[in-house]
């Protein structure tokens, strides 16, 4: 909602979507949409190769294309994904997952792109921190669990790594 003081320098606008009533600065009087939703549908209805502006999300690019057969459940699709298909000339298969080979998850250069199966993409992110059998982010420091305690504060073990604040990963989130 605009607050009362700056509605007197706005225009009263009629959505071209939705038909809803909106407010538009004056230097804005040409507005024809009253969000970017609707701005998207009023784009894709006119013919316009149009297939949204990427999102990041949980450190992914996102692209809304709803019709998409890998499309998520809000019509959302991996920019990684659409860049390999186009790459490989074919669709991807169910199995196949889209690799970062820098491990980067914004960087979605075709050459940075790579086709594996869950199986393989697992073990490969799992080798990096597994060395003799012990993963390396459970590797105490300096013979220490953290840099300030020897063990959790609450259930006084080291089995679990060090989540912050002395407490282990199980007793961090429900401090018991």
């Amino acid at each position: 909602m605009v607050a009362w003081y700056n509605i007197v320098n706005m225009l009263s606008l009629i959505c071209k979507i939705c038909g809803e009533n909106f407010f538009a600065r004056n230097y804005r009087k040409d507005s024809k949409y009253c969000s970017n939703k609707c701005r998207f549908i009023g784009l894709k209805g006119n013919k316009i190769n149009f297939k949204g502006i990427p999102v990041l999300k949980c450190g992914y690019w996102w692209i809304y294309i709803p019709d998409h057969y890998r499309a998520k459940q809000g019509g959302y699709v991996k920019l990684a994904d659409l860049i390999i298909e186009k790459k490989i000339k074919r669709k991807l298969k169910s199995h196949e997952i889209v690799h970062h080979i820098d491990e980067c998850k914004t960087n979605d250069h075709p050459n940075n792109l790579q086709i594996t199966n869950k199986k393989e993409h697992d073990q490969h992110h799992r080798a990096k921190f597994i060395k003799g059998g012990v993963p390396y982010r459970f590797k105490p420091l300096n013979g220490k669990w953290a840099k300030k305690w020897d063990a959790c504060k609450i259930c006084k073990k080291t089995e679990s790594r060090h989540e912050g604040r002395g407490f282990c990963r199980r007793c961090h989130h429900c401090k018991c």
